[in-house]
C-alpha cells in the first residue's frame, strides 16, 4: 500500500516521513539487481539510517538521517550481510524440512551441512534472506 498526496495519479508524490517514525530502523528507498553480464549476482540496497550524533544530548527523534548504498551478493556470509544491512528484525530458525522451500528446487542436491539452519527477516526493508 502506498499513501500519496495529490489530486490525480499524475500529480502523485510520496509524502515525507518524519524521522521519529523510523524508531531506529532502516528506511528502504530502493532495491536494484546487480548484474554481471546478463546474470543476476546480487542486490543493491539504498536506504536511510539514523546518523549517530557527535553529542549524546540530542533526543532520538531529532537524529539526522543518512543515505547509504550497500551491495549484497548471493552467497555472501552472514557477517557480510550484518555489516552491510545491520541486524535483522528477526531470525527464523529451521525446525524441520519445511524450511527447505527457502532454498528453491535445487535443495535436494545440497549436503546436510550446506542446508541453512536459519534465515534473516529485514521486515522494515521488505526482505527475507
Amino acid at each position: 500500500m502506498t499513501i500519496f498526496s495529490g489530486n490525480t495519479p499524475a500529480e502523485m508524490k510520496i509524502p515525507e516521513i518524519p524521522t521519529a517514525v523510523h524508531c531506529g530502523n532502516n528506511h528502504l528507498i530502493s532495491i536494484d539487481t546487480v548484474l554481471e553480464g546478463d546474470q543476476i549476482v546480487g542486490l543493491c540496497f539504498v536506504f536511510m539510517v539514523e546518523d549517530q550524533p557527535q553529542s549524546l544530548s540530542r533526543k532520538s527523534s531529532e537524529l539526522p538521517m543518512k543515505r547509504l548504498e550497500r551491495i549484497i551478493r548471493f552467497g555472501d556470509s552472514q557477517q557480510t550481510v550484518h555489516t552491510a544491512l545491520g541486524a535483522p528484525s528477526k531470525i527464523y530458525y529451521k525446525s524441520d524440512e519445511k524450511m527447505l522451500i527457502q532454498r528453491g528446487s535445487n535443495s535436494e542436491n545440497l549436503k546436510d551441512e550446506d542446508k541453512p539452519d536459519f534465515f534473516f527477516n529485514y521486515f522494515t526493508m521488505g526482505v527475507v534472506g
